[in-house]
């Protein structure tokens, strides 16, 4: 599980609590936060230390973190996104921003931030049932 900016792994506490709960074995990334190539080699360890599949989750800036991680990892068998950033090939948080131009939030789960604009083409890609939480890549 990857955080976002501003956060550390510390904000999935309950969540790897709960899963432990249940029989699953969670790993919270430490992420250096220093630039998003680092990030992902970090989330890339992590990945190496786990046996068997791999279900990444990212939570906003997270969202890219893992959508890049699982590239030519074979054992990621999932990418769930919790509010957060989920980046189209080669796209960058920037591109997101300049299409979402004047928000205060740019996750794109959130519905509490003004926009200027309605970007249906983002609606389409990300939220076509109404929720992001069904959004899987391999």
């Amino acid at each position: 599980m990857v955080h976002g900016l501003w956060a550390d792994g510390s904000c999935w506490t309950e969540t790897t609590t709960e899963l432990r709960a249940l029989g699953h074995e969670p790993v919270a990334a430490q992420p250096p936060l220093e630039s998003l190539e680092d990030d992902v080699a970090a989330v890339r360890r992590g990945i190496s230390t786990v046996e068997g599949p791999v279900l990444l989750v990212g939570w906003s800036y997270g969202g890219f973190v893992i959508t890049n991680a699982a590239r030519g990892q074979d054992r990621v068998r999932a990418l769930a996104y919790v509010a957060a950033f989920v980046p189209d090939a080669g796209e960058t948080v920037a591109d997101i921003a300049h299409r979402h131009p004047g928000r205060s939030c740019l996750s794109l789960g959130c519905r509490r931030c003004p926009s200027p604009i309605k970007d249906t083409s983002s609606q389409s890609r990300h939220e076509s049932d109404g929720s992001l939480g069904n959004r899987v890549s391999t």
